[in-house]
Formats: structure tokens, C-alpha cells, sequence
């Protein structure tokens, strides 16, 4: 991850700059980013924006002081189908069971796409901070693409951290929404993730939703007003 610290004020052609020099040949659009924070907030926390390497646009913990952001980002996703490769293989995932997955570029398109606009139909959409606790699956890389494509910054949180360590990056981020799954698994062991979420969103007065892939197939804790079925919505 390449991290941006600014001065007092934001450093926007910088920031283009930068990006056009890593990503300009790359990609088919131009990143335009527009930021503004107040003095004091920027001091408190360094004001560290970062981009992945990935060419998605990320805004971790620091997002929580951003008071508007506007990201246009084309991904490289994108780019691969429109050049021809969409049969390709964009990802072959095997999972800790001995399961796995193979997707095209045209596959994982069509799936971010459908994602994308699932959020949308939630309610999120650009500047709505996400926050993704998910095992590693197809559908954490999915959803991250889902996310920046429609310019809903998020924070990737770690499947193996506890529900308050999770509870303190919703709050930071002030997410709206939460992606996570009934359970996964780590080193043989399932870690109850959409467990960790409940107790963790019961002090999150800002999420909205919270959206459970359906990994394990464990018995959880249902809330029809706020949870949601990742193949449901799909």
C-alpha cells in the first residue's frame, strides 16, 4: 500500500500526479479526486489518503474525516474486457476446505456489476463509507471492486480480528454498511464472523445493513430489517 501524507492543505495535482505516473498508461480514464478537510483533522490524523496498487481507490480509517471526496475511477477490470480478454482468467481461487472457484474477466465483470448495484439498491452510493470483515473468497475482491465502482470508499478489516477491533474501524470509517459472511475459516479453525459483526455493530449507530455471504452454512443470527443475503441480493 502507497500512503500520500500531506501538508495543511491537500496536495490535489500532487495526487494526480502521482497516480497518472503509476496507473496513466493503464488504465482508459483518468482518476479525478477532489478532498477537503478541516485543518484540525488533518493534523490529528496526518491526513494519510491511500490508493492500492490494484488501481481501486481506497480510503482506509482516515476516511472518517473526509467531508467529500469525489473518486471516477475505470478499473483495470474494465480494461481487460473491452481489449478482448474476457475469457481470460481473472482469478482461480482455492479455498481453506479444498473447495475452488475459476472466473473470467467477463465473469468477475458481471458479477462486480451486479454487486454494484445491489449496494445501490441499499441505499449506498458515492461517499458512503463500507466496511468489508469477509473471508478470502471471490466475493471480498468483488466486493471491493463493487465498491469503488460506485465510489463508495471502504475498509478492508482483517477476517481474524475480535468484534471490538471491529467495532472501532466502523465507527472510524462511520460505515453505513457492513459485508461479511455466516463464518470462514482460518488454519482449520471457523472463525464466527457474522457473530463478531452482531456484537460489534450493537455500538455502530451508523450501520444500515449488514450483508452475510453464506460461506459455512452454520446456523446465525438473522435480523430481517437489517441483514441481507449476499446470494439474495445477487
Amino acid at each position: 500500500m502507497d500512503t500520500i501524507a500531506g501538508d495543511e492543505t491537500p496536495n490535489v495535482f500532487g495526487l494526480r500526479l502521482l497516480f497518472g505516473r503509476v496507473a496513466g498508461a493503464r488504465l482508459s480514464s483518468s482518476l479525478h479526486l477532489r478532498i477537503g478537510v478541516r485543518n484540525s483533522e488533518r493534523q490529528e490524523t496526518g491526513g494519510r489518503i491511500g490508493f492500492a496498487r490494484n488501481h481501486c481507490a481506497h480510503v482506509f480509517r482516515s476516511v472518517a474525516i473526509l467531508k467529500q471526496a469525489t473518486i471516477g475511477v475505470c478499473a483495470a477490470l474494465d480494461r481487460h474486457v473491452a481489449a478482448g480478454n474476457g475469457d481470460r482468467v481473472a482469478i482461480h481461487w482455492e479455498g481453506e476446505p479444498g473447495d475452488s472457484r475459476t472466473l473470467t474477466y467477463a465473469e468477475l465483470h458481471k458479477e462486480v456489476c451486479k454487486f454494484a448495484n445491489a449496494l445501490k439498491g441499499l441505499g449506498i452510493g458515492k461517499g458512503d463509507r463500507v466496511c468489508i470483515y469477509m473471508p478470502q473468497t471471490p466475493e471480498s475482491a468483488i466486493a471491493m471492486l463493487a465498491c469503488a465502482r460506485i465510489g463508495a470508499p471502504h475498509t478492508v478489516v482483517f477476517a481474524g480480528f475480535s468484534a471490538p477491533s471491529l467495532r472501532d474501524r466502523i465507527n472510524d470509517a462511520e460505515a453505513k454498511a457492513v459485508l461479511t459472511a455466516d463464518a470462514g475459516w482460518r488454519r482449520g479453525k471457523e472463525v464466527p464472523l457474522k457473530a463478531n459483526t452482531d456484537n460489534a455493530v450493537k455500538d455502530c449507530p451508523c450501520v444500515e445493513h449488514v450483508v452475510v455471504l453464506k460461506r459455512v452454512g452454520n446456523d446465525i443470527d438473522f435480523q430481517p430489517s437489517r441483514d441481507h443475503w449476499y446470494h439474495d441480493l445477487m
